[in-house]
């Protein structure tokens, strides 16, 4: 059961995709209820479609949600709780999310508690995620299950070959993903040649691409060239894995939940700088943020220290830090719902 748009170039859906891919590449019948639009603030349509797709089922049937929707849907969950086996695929925790006041964020806590409680098992995309689920959720470490996003093989990175710093950011533009972070770092490398070019949404929070179209011109002339790249929006995936292997340097957002395109990229990449903190995120303060992503930018701007990244990323990759490849992702992912089914209710 999937909100919104199954097919919308995130790295949600996109690993929602893959699994559901898997699935029916192991002879698994998967049937996909789209429940609508609006969450995790579905309207009372949303919350009817919702409503119809889980009275259709018949009892016993394993039921896998997406949290985005799952967490708000504690009462139809707590309904069902008893003939239908709910799983949970928790991407981020919707409380954790940015720009909530204490009331949202407190009503948002209390009813993915109550949703999870609800469920068989938690299927989670991070360890971090898990980490966080168990100790603020009360959800027993034996109902949750990491699989982590897989990816297919990737030749790496080759670079662009000139002095200048090629970067590649793969986010949808919101403020967890950190561009503001991003161009106020990269503005202030004055003494430094680098281009930008960023690939994702640009639909899913119009302010926030106000705000960085803002930030790019208040910096001036220098970054006005990561503003026509970033208002390209959504880049075809061969445009992005062109890019990607002409990139030095891929940075992450400052809060991300372990989604598809981090996975992606860090398959091929000469440097994908990972700082996992709680709750699945890289979390810092803005200022430290601008900080270490100058000096990350700074060092990978120097051709040696190019080098340096490039042979340590490979070390950790042959050290088995690569992420997991997809084929063997999707088959833990079977194998976790095979365990979650029938389980008895916490």
């Amino acid at each position: 059961m999937v909100p919104g748009d199954l097919n919308a170039r995130t790295g949600g859906y996109g690993y929602d995709r893959k699994i559901i891919e898997g699935l029916r590449a192991r002879q698994w019948q998967v049937d996909v209820g789209m429940l609508g639009d609006g969450y995790p603030a579905p309207g009372r349509t949303a919350r009817e479609q919702a409503d119809r797709i889980a009275d259709a089922l018949p009892d016993g049937t394993l039921a896998v949600v997406d949290g985005l929707a799952f967490g708000v849907l504690a009462e139809l969950a707590q309904r069902h709780a008893r003939r239908l086996d709910w799983v949970a695929l928790v991407h981020h925790p919707l409380s954790l999310e940015t720009g909530l006041d204490a009331a949202q964020r407190r009503a948002l806590f209390d009813s993915e508690r109550r949703a999870l409680a609800s469920a068989r098992g938690v299927i989670v995309t991070s360890r971090s995620t898990a980490r966080a689920l168990a100790a603020d959720f009360d959800i027993d470490a034996a109902r949750i299950a990491v699989i982590e996003p897989g990816t297919d093989p990737a030749p790496p990175a080759a670079g662009s070959g000139s002095a200048e710093l090629s970067l590649l950011c793969v986010a949808t533009v919101t403020p967890r993903k950190g561009h503001a972070v991003l161009v106020e770092a990269l503005a202030g490398l004055r003494d430094r040649r680098w281009t930008l070019d960023c690939a994702g949404s640009l639909s899913t929070d119009p302010a926030c691409v106000h705000a960085l179209g803002n930030a790019i011109e208040a910096h001036g002339r220098r970054t006005r060239r990561a503003a026509r790249r970033t208002a390209r929006g959504r880049t075809a995936r061969a445009v992005c894995r062109c890019r990607r292997l002409r990139a030095a340097l891929v940075p992450r957002g400052l809060w991300h939940g372990a989604g598809r395109s981090v996975g992606a990229r860090a398959a091929g990449d000469q440097h994908a700088r990972r700082r996992h903190r709680r709750h699945g995120a890289c979390r810092r303060r803005h200022a430290g943020g601008t900080r270490r992503c100058r000096g990350l930018a700074r060092r990978a701007a120097a051709p040696a220290g190019r080098r340096r990244m490039a042979c340590a990323a490979a070390a950790a990759a042959r050290a088995g830090a690569a992420p997991a490849h997809l084929a063997g992702q999707q088959r833990r992912f079977a194998a976790a719902l095979e365990a979650f089914r029938g389980r008895a209710l916490a």
